[in-house]
């Protein structure tokens, strides 16, 4: 009887101590950092190729101040373009909020070879820090 008890118990142990977890990703892995980022498009999920073949060529900078506001930039070629945004980290998501139009995008953070990836479904960020 106590056998079978342990059998039972120890995956149901297992399974909230998975759920209770303490996210991998916090607020500090971010603030007071600036990351360059590499994209990469899944060409399965675009809906346009023409813009997955811009974003390709196009350099991209995440400043993220102490704040909570941050600074994107994007340069292709010789233009490029900055916008400011508000972000906060939550439950190994990066929450993103344009502060121009107010739209919020939730990405999926992951340890990454060289940093951190921010899984936007049909993108991926490669995030490498600058130092």
């Amino acid at each position: 009887m106590r056998k079978v008890i342990s059998i039972v118990t120890l995956p149901a142990i297992c399974l909230l101590l998975s759920q209770c977890k303490k996210s991998g990703f916090s607020t500090s892995d971010f603030e007071g950092k600036t990351f360059k980022a590499k994209i990469r498009i899944d060409s399965a999920k675009t809906i346009d190729p023409m813009a997955a073949g811009l974003m390709a060529g196009t350099t991209l900078q995440f400043r993220f101040d102490k704040s909570g506001k941050g600074l994107y930039r994007a340069e292709v070629g010789s233009m490029s373009t900055e916008s400011p945004f508000d972000w906060s980290v939550k439950n190994d998501s990066l929450f993103v909020t344009n502060t121009e139009d107010q739209q919020t995008n939730a990405y999926a953070l992951n340890a990454g070879e060289n940093g951190i990836l921010l899984d936007a479904g049909s993108a991926t960020f490669d995030l490498v820090e600058e130092k």
